[in-house]
């Protein structure tokens, strides 16, 4: 009789190299042990929580300046896009479409709309 050979699992080497795995990680308190009443809901919280936790291990181990860069550039892009003088006031509920546009914002929210969309395509190339 011949031995057929077995092949290793590629999959299982590729795990291997990972510095530590999901299962590894062990949350400090669980937020269904907190009330009976989060039993069910904190479960899924806290399988939230432990992927979150995992995930940014993971980053800080494997991501370098370029991809710390890049996350604050889309950071900031959405800062200067979202934050304006039109929401500190309250904006103008009445003015829409291109009067909007044209005469509603002021010339430095302009600027800051313009700085803003240059900087999403920044961060999408």
């Amino acid at each position: 009789m011949s031995e057929v050979g077995i092949t290793p699992n590629p999959v299982d080497e590729a795990h291997d190299e990972m510095p530590f795995r999901l299962s590894d990680m062990e949350l400090k308190y669980n937020v269904a042990d907190l009330h009976p009443v989060l039993k069910s809901v904190g479960l899924q919280i806290d399988k939230i929580r432990k992927e979150l936790k995992f995930q940014l291990k993971l980053a800080l181990h494997e991501w370098g300046s370029q991809h710390w860069i890049t996350l604050a550039l889309g950071g900031i892009a959405f800062l200067m896009g979202s934050i304006s003088s039109e929401i500190l006031s309250g904006g103008d509920a009445t003015v829409s479409g291109m009067d909007g546009m044209t005469g509603a914002i002021g010339g430095f929210t302009y600027f800051q709309m313009l700085v803003s969309v240059i900087l999403w395509v920044w961060f999408a190339v």
